[in-house]
């Protein structure tokens, strides 16, 4: 099992002053290592067929470009979960600290496909350091662990998105789901809709 995690938005709290409204995390989960495996080339061939030669951003692509993408990939098996943070009700001191906020955003949305997990590789994008990574594995593992012991988690990376077709797709989900909580815009929802049969759950929080 394959998982593949991508943000949008940013940890910072200063609202108003830059700071963006929402976090959203999304972890985009596949089963079967073949199926993501076969989704991948088909990301790379549609980008061929496009003619583009950079990464997949959800925010520097065209409507027709985004629309084009995620009708190619829902075509694979897949399923999606997303948390997405109103940090103007947040009220917690630690979500004062990006790594903390990261984590527990993340932890949030695992919790929410937790039936779906079962010994997955999580990859991550950006670089990160070690002692991040060893921290954060080591946070999801407990939070996901079954009660028996087993692990739904096995081993978390992170990875430059540019080098991972599948980590650009986790960015394309990401963006539809952000995308559709942005009431000053007209296709608010018109991404989100393509690959709706692949949501598990979308949550946000607080209310």
């Amino acid at each position: 099992m394959l998982a593949f995690v991508d943000e949008s938005g940013d940890t910072g709290l200063k609202l108003g002053q830059g700071s963006s409204r929402y976090f959203t995390v999304t972890t985009v989960i596949f089963e079967c290592n073949i199926e993501a495996e076969t989704c991948a080339r088909e990301i790379s061939a549609l980008r061929s067929r496009l003619g583009i030669r950079r990464e997949f951003k959800f925010n520097k692509c065209r409507i027709d470009v985004r629309e084009e993408f995620l009708r190619t990939v829902s075509m694979f098996q897949f399923a999606y979960s997303s948390m997405v943070i109103n940090k103007a009700k947040l009220s917690s001191k630690g979500f004062g600290y990006k790594t903390s906020f990261f984590k527990c955003a993340l932890n949030y949305c695992f919790q929410n496909c937790l039936d779906t997990l079962n010994e997955a590789s999580v990859f991550i994008d950006g670089q990160g350091d070690k002692d991040f990574r060893r921290s954060l594995q080591a946070y999801l593992k407990k939070q996901t662990r079954r009660k028996d012991g087993t692990q739904r988690i096995k081993k978390v990376r992170t990875q430059d998105s540019h080098r991972s077709d599948l980590l650009q797709m986790a960015d394309m989900v990401c963006g539809a789901v952000a995308r559709s909580f942005r009431e000053d815009v007209g296709d608010r929802f018109a991404y989100r809709k393509i690959i709706e049969r692949h949501e598990l759950r979308v949550q946000f929080w607080p209310k």
